[in-house]
């Protein structure tokens, strides 16, 4: 369906109020669709909520990476490790244009956090417990191999270095892939739709939930059930609209990157290495014009809507930085941009935000209500399989049609009809020669693809009708603008700076060179008067201000 008009919008808001629901989720960040994608898939009919933009909350703001799990082996956790090593070739399967391979340096140096015996043996049984295949498995390499793998690395009281595999991804991409495909199939999703209140009946059991549709300020309710919450760091509060109180507390764990020019911070190879206490893992990654370095682990308190990097968190990274690349001279004044999420970690009494498990858990409230909680990124799927299969066993048991397990293991996502990395190549070796054609940067294309996979075909279409010589980044960002909003419920430029291309982050100088323009393409196509334009100007340039506003 196209959402591009408020009016289409109305008539979707119809259409959900017209239909009837097997269940319905609240929170469209990456648990939230993993969980849409799985029931749909099984047969049953989903209704999908989300109070903002899908993946605006903390599924936007992860290290961009699937893990395989290497951390967990300093916790002695070998069953994690397997899980999530496992779980990880799998999502690059059913994801392939989303998550690619990328090797990781590990720089071994005196005195360090892991001894070169210590991270042989952690590496060896991390290869064999995640599954990695020959290809990706780790090797050692001497000191001045290390240097030609990264120059930067200082010499001195290195050691050598391990190469091993981890996979990155583009986190908010992901999670509008999985809401994509329940759509495909029959799902209903509605970003900007707060559920307000969860009613009961006398019997003080689910019977329906009611939602703000947010962009106009109608309140509507949904007969229902079943409700599950994946509201992540809001979970709390969703349990809160129940006829019960939360039995569980939620302990919200703050981590925030920083993003450098690669002009300032030229990384050759990923790397993960000790931060200046020795305490944690830093990852510093090359994107694009970028390097993005993080992240940090601080209990937050304060407000879930308004999330800001401290300055110690940003002196952290920065010190860390320093101690490994004094020759560099970075400083804070050099950060293009930042972001900062909080994981919703299950409170554990006595431990710390950097103590406490990042396992998931559900709790059922005896309303019926089913709330998730805790995970990572890595874990989306199983976590969905988790919760589907409790609903399926519980109130599905005997309904003819539905399925019993989950075909989420083997079902490629939407825009992924690669079953192999030779048709991936080839698909984007056309997509250069197109673009080549059009005369736009052949290599304008691996960008585009790592977003929208083969979905290219409908921007290619696109690009054509809007063809513009005058401006190739504006005929690219119009094209982009007006894909969004027929084909991705964007409805603001804040959705398409930052959940669309990620732009807020890694290409904040485009956004801010150009900010008039993406302003005007959304006006001309919302029909937006003078008075909306300017409340959309203000959101934009408070937004690219906040990610440069650090707090104490």
């Amino acid at each position: 369906m196209s959402f591009s008009s408020t009016p289409k919008r109305n008539a979707y808001i119809k259409q959900i109020l017209e239909s009837s629901f097997d269940l319905v989720v609240i929170g469209g960040g990456i648990t939230g669709a993993g969980i849409a994608w799985d029931a749909t898939l099984r047969g049953l009919k989903v209704l999908l909520l989300e109070q903002n933009d899908f993946a605006s909350g903390t599924s936007s703001k992860s290290t961009k990476l699937i893990h395989g799990g290497l951390r967990y082996l300093k916790q002695l956790k070998f069953k994690q490790v397997y899980e999530v090593g496992r779980e990880r070739a799998i999502v690059h399967n059913i994801a392939r244009f989303l998550v690619r391979p990328e090797k990781m340096l590990l720089p071994i140096y005196e005195k360090g956090s892991l001894s070169r015996i210590m991270a042989a043996l952690a590496l060896s049984v991390y290869d064999i417990l995640a599954g990695v295949g020959k290809v990706d498995s780790f090797t050692y390499h001497s000191k001045e191999k290390t240097k030609k793998l990264e120059p930067l690395l200082p010499l001195k009281n290195l050691l050598g270095s391990f190469l091993y595999a981890e996979y990155q991804t583009d986190d908010h991409r992901l999670t509008w892939t999985l809401i994509q495909s329940a759509l495909i199939k029959d799902a209903m999703c509605l970003n900007y739709a707060k559920v307000n209140q969860i009613k009961t009946d006398e019997n003080r059991s689910i019977k329906a939930v009611c939602f703000e549709d947010t962009l106009s300020g109608e309140i509507f309710e949904i007969k229902t059930s079943l409700v599950v919450n994946a509201a992540g760091p809001w979970v709390v509060d969703v349990i809160s609209l129940d006829a019960f109180p939360p039995q569980k507390e939620l302990l919200l764990s703050k981590g925030t990157h920083i993003v450098l020019s690669h002009t300032k911070f030229p990384l050759k190879q990923a790397l993960y290495f000790d931060d200046i206490e020795k305490k944690r893992m830093i990852f510093a990654i090359p994107k694009g014009n970028t390097t993005y370095v993080g992240t940090t682990d601080v209990e937050y308190t304060e407000d879930k809507n308004k999330i800001f990097s401290s300055n110690d968190e940003i002196d952290y990274l920065i010190k860390t930085l320093q101690a490994l690349f004094p020759q560099l001279s970075i400083n804070v004044s050099d950060i293009i941009s930042t972001w900062v999420g909080v994981r919703p970690l299950i409170k554990e009494p006595g431990k710390d935000s950097t103590e406490v498990s990042r396992k998931d858990e559900i709790f059922i409230s005896p309303s019926g209500l089913i709330s998730i909680a805790g995970g990572k990124l890595t874990g989306f799927r199983k976590m969905a399989e988790k919760v589907v299969n409790l609903l399926v066993k519980s109130h599905f048991q005997d309904k003819i049609g539905i399925k019993r397990s989950s075909g989420t293991k083997n079902t490629l996502l939407d825009g992924n009809s690669f079953n192999s990395a030779s048709e991936f190549n080839s698909y984007l070796v056309r997509l250069k020669e197109q673009f080549n054609h059009l005369g736009i940067e052949p290599e304008v294309a691996s960008i585009f693809i790592k977003r929208y996979g083969d979905k290219m075909d409908k921007m290619m279409g696109l690009l054509s009708d809007n063809l513009n010589g005058n401006d190739n980044i504006e005929w690219l960002l119009e094209t982009e603008i007006k894909y969004g909003i027929s084909h991705e419920m964007i409805y603001f430029p804040t959705d398409f700076i930052q959940r669309q291309t990620g732009m807020l982050w890694f290409d904040r100088p485009t956004c801010v060179l150009k900010k008039e323009f993406i302003l005007s393409v959304f006006a001309l196509e919302f029909k937006w008067d003078n008075n909306k334009l300017s409340q959309e100007r203000l959101k934009l340039d408070q937004l690219l201000v906040s990610t440069l506003d650090f707090k104490d």
